[in-house]
């Protein structure tokens, strides 16, 4: 008799195992499938937010673009308003200077 009941519990167990692994293969399926629809998820962002870091690469390359070349005006201009007073000046210089060798 003990063994009849030995061999039940087996069944019992074959079963039980089984219908776990049933569920533990559903369960992977499910997880598979959220998972790839998560990354599917994650692809999309990432593909919309490429183009705008794109456009914000472009931009910034554009304004340090016109802040060089705003400088570099800007320089240029300094540099024309000094040589014109350094011009100026020894203008002025060589006028004083042949005002006082005249008197």
């Amino acid at each position: 008799m003990w063994m009849v009941g030995l061999s039940v519990d087996e069944k019992i167990k074959d079963i039980v195992k089984e219908e776990l692994k049933k569920q533990l293969a559903g369960f992977e399926e499910r997880l598979k499938e959220y998972m790839a629809g998560e990354f599917q998820e994650i692809r999309e962002e990432l593909s919309d937010i490429h183009p705008r870091t794109k456009a914000i690469e472009e931009d910034v390359e554009k304004k340090i673009d016109l802040l060089v070349r705003f400088r570099k005006h800007t320089l240029n201009q300094l540099m024309a308003e000094y040589e014109s007073l350094v011009s100026e000046l020894r203008s002025s210089e060589k006028e004083v200077d042949k005002g006082i060798s005249e008197e």
